[in-house]
């Protein structure tokens, strides 16, 4: 029975589904009325673009006027050049729908923590509804996210570009039923190996892992496993290595780690929300708010089973068409809720999020980089398998607090809305800006941290893509300092984000100049250091000086079959070649960088490594070799057939780091005809690296070299 005339709470989407096609529903006074996707929206293309206020427009004007999202969307010319942008290209670049993905999805995740610690749950149905509307519209995002990768709504990039199937990016909903069964066969060391797999691609603590078995093992027990789930260990240790490089890849797997994370605490930083769950925002309000509605209006929920944010929306409309008493409280609600005063304490809120360390339990790669990724999966592996390798004591300043500072100065919507075109004159603007920033008084919990270390350190960059399937090797600065020069270091390893050889790199591997700007800090270290590849091929090495030595081609270059063919008695890194074996073993083939100080082994980097198909069936013996003498060649040499190129000047060249842009030209230039590239330099090297991950043409060491 209609008890009111409606109030408009929450306006329809109309995009992502409808009354007739939405996957939840309810039926009230007759009628169909769908309650999740008929209420999503198409924020992402906004977020991205750094138009949000356009896209708050857009909600007002169909609240105000009793429409939907879709209809003001239609009207809007400027609002449908933004989504006609964005989405154009995600469907030319699968690289940049990945970045997009994961940079907003980290963004969510914190703010659904924010959200569930820092807004306290009131106990009266209007209050908890209100938390529903204002849970729903702050994580629009999320769920235009979570509509996209269901493979609905009109023009949808994610459902482009890429095969129509996908054999392993589903892997994570696959594991769903059979993960405690899979866990619970498993002998200890096997069973760390797989923790740390799933973990490497949900990135999450291992123990919020074993926490997701035992809520899996709640709900679906424990069963004798059939042929196929027992091929679910194969399945995720190739999900472990894959790189999703198709559009519809990329959905599928952020679809199926969206409902992985169903299972998983809530807890990113530590202790505190362990008893809660991820989504929990929206989930527990909406959950209060069930328990508060009379039971003849519970029944019209049970169509929608265990769903817990669409019985939230579900009652939120039900009271805004009237048929539920409660409208003219719940707006009162949702305009405490949307005061300055709240804005601002969530916003303070996420300064708890400005670091992350080894204890922490998400290293997602959007808001901490591959790099601190690489050292927090060395953290674990080392303290599940018990290895002897050290790392140097650290932690890692967030894309959270980046972002937050550059919020405050502008300066984040003035490379949101110039990402495309990021010239010389808006560089060296958002550079100047840079530079003029108080990072001391900004970040004090930051500067605090670092001093704990000692007053030698280590600024690295992490940013996001830099560890991942494109290989950045060398492109973003690592700077040495004391605590005084601290502020100097950040900002020039900031600033290296937005050099020439960066934005060239990102705009070559499909990547846009989103800010994933993340860095690590660490205790210094000195001593003989090094870079060690391990493939399923072969195993090589370099040692020098130095770390940097080793990375720019300087070092002593070792290659062999495996690793204890490579690593005797006299190797700095003897004492833990069986832990090397351990590390090949559960990630792959991985790149090392490593420190030798006072007879202990600290690594300090690992990634990846990411092989072009044809590295290993390439006959080189099928193709003319053509000689380039000297890097001055470069610019007048001209292919017009299939050849191997040898580079036989990479190590004579004086500085050849800093002319790298000459050979990767050359290569732009006669991409086509470059088979392959032998070389004098160690294959474990940044440019040898750079030219197999941005290229993928395979680099071979000269014989005898």
């Amino acid at each position: 029975m209609k008890v009111m005339a409606g109030i408009s709470l929450l306006p329809p989407g109309n995009l992502f589904g409808n009354d007739q096609d939405d996957e939840f529903s309810i039926v009230v006074a007759g009628k169909k009325k769908g309650v999740f996707k008929t209420f999503e929206y198409l924020s992402l293309p906004f977020s991205i673009a750094g138009k949000t206020d356009l896209f708050a427009s857009l909600l007002m004007r169909a609240t105000e006027l009793n429409t939907d999202f879709a209809q003001e969307l239609k009207r809007d010319p400027k609002a449908k050049e933004v989504v006609e942008q964005v989405f154009a290209r995600m469907n030319s670049s699968p690289a940049f729908s990945g970045q997009v993905l994961e940079l907003l999805l980290s963004k969510i995740y914190v703010q659904d923590e924010v959200l569930t610690r820092d807004l306290p749950l009131e106990l009266n149905f209007a209050s908890s509804l209100a938390r529903v509307v204002f849970a729903w519209n702050q994580l629009a995002d999320f769920y235009c996210i979570e509509g996209l990768v269901g493979g609905q709504g009109h023009d949808n990039p994610l459902m482009h570009n890429g095969r129509p199937h996908s054999l392993r990016a589903g892997t994570l909903d696959s594991l769903e039923g059979s993960w405690p069964s899979l866990f619970d066969q498993l002998q200890p060391g096997e069973r760390n190996k797989v923790l740390l797999q799933l973990s490497s691609v949900v990135e999450r603590d291992y123990h919020d892992l074993e926490q997701a078995v035992n809520v899996l093992r709640s709900i679906h027990g424990t069963h004798l496993l059939q042929p196929e789930e027992q091929e679910g260990l194969k399945r995720l240790e190739e999900l472990a290595r894959e790189s999703f490089e198709t559009n519809v890849d990329q959905g599928k797997f952020v679809n199926s780690l969206i409902r992985f994370h169903n299972w998983l605490p809530l807890g990113m930083k530590g202790t505190e929300l362990r008893d809660k769950s991820v989504y929990d925002s929206i989930c527990l309000p909406a959950k209060k708010a069930v328990e508060l509605v009379p039971s003849e209006f519970q029944e019209k929920l049970n169509g929608i089973k265990d769903a817990t944010s669409p019985k939230g929306v579900a009652l939120v409309r039900m009271v805004q068409e009237g048929f539920l008493p409660g409208g003219l409280e719940v707006a009162a609600e949702m305009k405490e809720l949307s005061s300055s005063v709240h804005q601002v304490s969530l916003g303070e809120g996420l300064r708890d999020f400005f670091t992350f360390g080894f204890k922490d339990h998400a290293f997602y790669t959007g808001l901490v980089g591959g790099k601190w990724k690489g050292l927090k999966l060395l953290h674990d592996t080392k303290k599940l398998f018990d290895l002897r390798y050290e790392l140097a004591p650290g932690f890692c300043v967030s894309s959270v607090a980046v972002n937050h500072l550059f919020n405050k100065y502008g300066l984040l919507q003035e490379i949101q809305h110039h990402e495309r075109d990021l010239n010389k004159e808006i560089v060296e603007e958002i550079l100047r800006e840079i530079s003029v920033l108080n990072l001391s008084q900004e970040w004090a919990e930051v500067f605090s941290r670092a001093k704990e270390l000692g007053n030698e350190l280590m600024v690295r960059s992490s940013m996001y893509g830099e560890d991942g399937r494109v290989n950045f090797a060398g492109t973003y600065e690592s700077v040495p300092c004391g605590i005084e020069g601290l502020d100097s270091a950040f900002k020039k390893v900031m600033g290296s984000f937005f050099s020439p050889g960066a934005i060239k790199a990102r705009e070559e591997s499909g990547l846009g100049h989103l800010p994933g700007i993340s860095m690590v800090v660490q205790k210094g270290l000195s001593g003989r250091g090094g870079v060690l590849y391990l493939t399923d091929q072969e195993v090589s090495v370099s040692y020098a000086r130095d770390g940097e030595e080793a990375v720019k081609g300087n070092g002593n270059y070792h290659v062999a079959r495996c690793i204890f063919n490579l690593i005797d008695e006299n190797s700095p890194l003897f004492p833990i070649r069986t832990d090397l074996e351990t590390l090949q073993e559960v990630f792959g083939n991985i790149d090392l960088e490593f420190v030798c100080e006072e007879g202990t082994v600290y690594l300090n980097q690992m990634r990846a490594k990411y092989i072009p198909a044809q590295k290993y069936s390439l006959d080189r013996s099928q193709f003319e070799v053509r000689k380039i003498t000297t890097i001055d060649e470069l610019s007048s040499s001209k292919l017009d057939h299939p050849v191997l190129v040898r580079m036989d000047f990479l190590l004579s060249t004086p500085h050849i780091n800093e002319r790298r842009e000459e050979v990767f030209n050359f290569i732009r230039h006669n991409r086509q005809y470059v088979v392959g590239i032998e070389g004098d330099m160690p294959a474990v090297a940044h440019l040898p690296n750079n030219i197999e991950g941005n290229f993928g043409i395979p680099y071979f060491m000269m014989e005898g070299k």
